[in-house]
């Protein structure tokens, strides 16, 4: 899996690449996710696009939690 682009290609990223087991925001674990999820990103680290809270959509904590348990196993797959 690429990183998310504009373009869907690649390209320049505007967010981290969940699939290399970096974490940026917490510990990688599906409450740590959840959290950041919930709270969003105003001031990201290492890329140009930041993230409002709840990925700035209407979305029920259970379906955030939902969002980062399938997040989470991409950043924790076995290569």
């Amino acid at each position: 899996m690429r990183r998310v682009s504009w373009s869907g290609r690649g390209g320049r990223p505007v967010g981290a690449d969940f699939t290399s087991g970096k974490w940026l925001w917490s510990d990688g674990s599906v409450d740590g996710i959840t959290k950041t999820i919930l709270a969003g990103v105003p001031e990201p680290k290492e890329h140009s696009g930041a993230m409002p809270s709840k990925g700035g959509v209407e979305m029920s904590d259970d379906h955030a939690r939902a969002v980062a348990a399938y997040v989470g196993a991409l950043g924790h797959q076995k290569k």
